[in-house]
């Protein structure tokens, strides 16, 4: 279970939203560690391409100020303050809570958006059907001669990995519309509420690393798809967090992660199998 967090703003969170005449067609979340400036600057881009979102910044035990430091900068966040590092998944559980709208991005702090068309592309993308649960955009990393594609969870998939191949080639076509993909990067996605809440939210024995696989085979459990939008696209700089930790902590980390994501795979893939099972049974 999550521990409590402090409130340190409460803007736009359940209880004020429904006092206010102005509702959010939807809510960033952002999950924050030692980032300051990232998070400073991430923010900055919400409000510049989506004036009218909710934005929920939920911090685990930074020690760089960041909580004041975004109350300060921007009164109109709500921002949840853990006393310690809770864990990526149960912190976005946190934020998850306190969102009222049914379509909710999270977004890494070291994430850009210099794509205007960002939101209006996913949302687009979610809203196709009832039954599309997850999008995620392209992710790009800055790089000495400029933008270089992250390889992510994303292109697990034949048509995925085209996509990637093609774009890492220099062959510009896109396709024109979004990919059904087995997985997507938890980093920058857009997410429906009604099925996280189904699914009981991101499995929080995951601190870091494996809650992406969970969560997406638990979304194809239930019948839901996740969807890669290549139209829609992101700078992503990538666990710029970590690089506070020690070389040692985060080999540990790394290698925890790896134990996670094996974990989450032989679990959700064992579900899926004898979900088939059953239903073979039943048909029989």
């Amino acid at each position: 279970m999550s521990p409590e967090p402090v409130l340190i703003a409460a803007a736009h969170l359940p209880e004020e939203a429904r006092m206010s005449r102005v509702r959010p067609d939807f809510s960033v979340l952002i999950v924050s560690y030692n980032s300051r400036e990232a998070v400073d600057a991430l923010i900055s881009d919400v409000e510049r391409l989506a004036p009218q979102a909710a934005v929920i910044v939920v911090d685990n035990g930074s020690q760089d100020g960041t909580p004041t430091h975004v109350a300060s900068r921007f009164p109109r966040v709500a921002i949840l303050a853990n006393r310690e590092n809770a864990g990526y998944a149960s912190a976005i559980n946190q934020g998850l809570r306190c969102c009222m709208t049914e379509f909710i991005f999270l977004l890494n702090p070291d994430i850009r958006l210099p794509d205007p068309a960002f939101f209006r592309l996913l949302l687009s993308a979610a809203r196709s059907s009832e039954r599309v649960a997850a999008v995620g955009p392209l992710q790009y990393q800055s790089r000495p001669g400029g933008l270089h594609l992250n390889l992510t969870w994303s292109y697990w998939s034949a048509a995925g990995m085209r996509l990637f191949l093609d774009r890492r080639l220099g062959r510009p076509a896109l396709p024109e519309s979004s990919l059904r993909v087995p997985f997507l990067n938890a980093g920058c996605l857009l997410l429906r509420r009604s099925a996280l809440f189904e699914i009981g939210l991101l499995n929080e024995r995951y601190f870091l690393y494996g809650e992406e696989p969970d969560l997406c085979l638990k979304l194809r459990l239930l019948g839901y798809e996740c969807r890669l939008e290549p139209r829609a696209w992101v700078v992503h700089e990538r666990e710029s967090s970590l690089s506070t930790w020690s070389r040692g902590a985060r080999l540990g980390m790394k290698l925890r992660g790896l134990v996670n994501i094996a974990d989450a795979l032989l679990r959700g893939w064992g579900r899926l199998a004898r979900a088939s099972v059953r239903k073979e049974r039943s048909a029989a």
